[in-house]
């Protein structure tokens, strides 16, 4: 089961919820004082909205909110087995530039330029390489970073009281239906958007399955030249 079937289905199911949660650093940070409710037809979502003991709203994710999120996260996450395979992704290449460059050649002595196809530049020491020589590099750590990747993607999507930093980040943040809509808590870190889509997947239980899957997001793999990918000890191809 997909984690936005498991945790779509526990929060329909449950249909009220006073486990609300922000994020504080990589840990939940539980929210007195407020609830979550749900609406459903046909046995699927149809909004869910986040308000207090007095009854103030303070944001609801409508249907179309909810299909957004999981298409911009779990959506864009590829399997731990075929992340390699980015490279021939339309929004990864346009996230990273992936273009026509000159890549100059020694032939006979002489420098020459080839202007190759598809080109992209390596995240470490920026030189310019062949698409089909770069390899992938996750940002955080495969084992005990994903956390970090989850907290990136939640930034990226729109769905923090900041916006991102990364070049990256942005690209997917510029495509965001979530990145007007950030006001939240004061001294909270998610927008109110934040709060209701990350509190249900604490509230089902799938932080971790949701965080492991954001390791092999399209904002945490970079192109790496080899050389500086074989000196962190992970070859990528």
């Amino acid at each position: 089961m997909s984690v936005e079937a498991a945790v779509n289905s526990a929060i329909r199911d449950a249909r009220k919820t006073s486990s609300v949660y922000d994020l504080d650093g990589l840990f939940p940070t539980k929210r007195s004082g407020m609830n979550i409710d749900t609406t459903s037809f046909g046995g699927k979502l149809t909004s869910i909205t986040l308000y207090d003991d007095q009854g103030q709203i303070y944001e609801t994710a409508s249907q179309s909110d909810i299909a957004a999120f999981w298409q911009l996260t779990e959506g864009l996450c590829t399997a731990r087995t075929t992340y390699r395979a980015i490279k021939s992704n339309a929004d990864w290449q346009g996230m990273h530039a992936v273009g026509q460059r000159a890549i100059f050649y020694e032939i006979n002595g002489g420098a020459l330029p080839v202007v190759q196809a598809a080109t992209v530049v390596c995240r470490r020491c920026s030189v310019v390489m062949t698409l089909e020589a770069a390899t992938i590099d996750h940002r955080h750590p495969q084992s005990g970073g994903e956390r970090q990747a989850a907290r990136r993607v939640f930034r990226a999507v729109g769905l923090t009281q900041q916006h991102a930093r990364h070049p990256a980040g942005r690209f997917i943040e510029e495509r965001s239906p979530f990145k007007d809509r950030r006001e939240g808590f004061s001294g909270g870190s998610l927008s109110y958007l934040g709060v209701i889509f990350f509190s249900c997947i604490c509230f089902s239980k799938n932080y971790d399955a949701f965080a492991a899957t954001c390791i092999n997001h399209l904002v945490n793999l970079d192109p790496m030249c080899f050389r500086c990918n074989s000196v962190k000890g992970a070859w990528g191809y």
